[in-house]
């Protein structure tokens, strides 16, 4: 048996102690080695950007990210899960702590991205149909309370003559005396009318109250309802459309930096402090159990039967990854066969 033989038979047998000391020599080897060892920069951003076609990225997309959507929303269908339970009692009391002193973001970014004229011409015709919603309740129920005294006919000014012609007399003074009760009696009539007009403005004013407060408890669902069929409406949708390319053309314009800098206003180390807690116990969940195993068998099912030449090959990438495998891997091996540990294996593997 020539050298060449009995050393490939040495290293390929069931159960091999050269093999096996082979392999942990390597695996040692790469587990000292320096992250930035492992990683020729310009070659990997050299195929980074050669990779990232528009070809690759539809692939990538249509094969891997649209498939994964839709197999964790029928997951979290099917276990009825809110957003809640992704969270751990302790993340959830701390935001809550932040929401309630923090705040929402200024969003000054966004301060007069839309034009008013716009919303104004959207909202007015559903204001509108609500106030005259509102309206007629308050005639409805002003009518039903109406009410009031009629004093009657004014009393004669003066006196007329009596049958014989004559002014005064018995009848006259009978007509006096007729008349003083009268007023008595219409000065009483008087009081006792604003009295009862008093109690029927009261009423009213107690009516009016009682109906605005019973449209504005319906009113929300009025509204809502009223404002769907405005934005449904041919010129609701392109006021709505109109509305939607201002802020679009806002955000487009907007400095990343403006953004990024509303985020900081966040407490951030105490939010990055919920990463982990979070991540952990969606760990030991039933459902974050599923999505990792079911994900990483969906990328092998569509990935597995591929080396890793032909998913180069497929991507365009060939030569870049080549490059790139063959840089890194050769000032490894070059250090790998002058270490000590290999010299020891390789002397232990020629005299076996």
């Amino acid at each position: 048996m020539s050298d060449q033989e009995r050393i490939i038979e040495a290293l390929s047998a069931e159960e091999s102690a050269l093999r096996d000391a082979g392999v942990e020599m390597i695996a040692d080897f790469l587990l000292d080695r320096r992250v930035a060892e492992l990683v020729d920069v310009e070659s990997v951003v050299a195929l980074t950007l050669s990779s990232l076609t528009t070809d690759n990225v539809t692939r990538v997309v249509e094969e891997h990210l649209s498939p994964a959507w839709d197999r964790h929303l029928l997951r979290v269908t099917e276990s009825g899960e809110t957003v809640g339970d992704a969270l751990p009692p302790e993340v959830k009391r701390k935001l809550e702590e932040i929401a309630l002193i923090q705040g929402a973001p200024p969003a000054a970014w966004a301060k007069g991205a839309v034009d008013p004229k716009l919303v104004r011409e959207l909202l007015a015709p559903v204001l509108q149909d609500t106030l005259l919603s509102f309206a007629k309740k308050l005639s409805a129920a002003a009518a039903s309370g109406r009410g009031g005294i009629d004093d009657g006919p004014d009393s004669p000014e003066g006196e007329a003559p009596d049958a014989s012609g004559r002014r005064g007399g018995i009848a006259g003074r009978l007509r006096k005396s007729a008349k003083a009760r009268a007023e008595k009696l219409a000065s009483v009539g008087k009081t006792v009318g604003k009295t009862v007009a008093g109690k029927v403005g009261a009423e009213l004013d107690k009516r009016m109250a009682s109906t605005a407060k019973e449209f504005s408890q319906g009113a929300l669902r009025g509204l809502r309802e009223t404002f769907r069929e405005r934005i449904r409406s041919d010129e609701g949708r392109e006021l709505v459309g109109q509305i939607q390319k201002q802020i679009i053309h806002r955000v487009f314009e907007t400095d990343v930096a403006v953004l990024m800098h509303e985020i900081e206003g966040l407490p951030r180390e105490e939010l990055e402090a919920l990463v982990g807690p979070t991540f952990q116990h969606n760990a030991a969940r039933a459902i974050g159990r599923r999505v990792v195993a079911e994900e990483v068998r969906a990328f092998l099912d569509c990935e597995g039967d591929k080396t890793l030449r032909e998913l180069a090959e497929s991507s365009g990438v060939l030569d870049e990854t080549r490059q790139a495998v063959a840089g890194t891997m050769d000032g490894l091996a070059r250090e790998l066969f002058r270490s000590p540990a290999f010299g020891t294996w390789l002397g232990d593997l020629l005299t076996n």
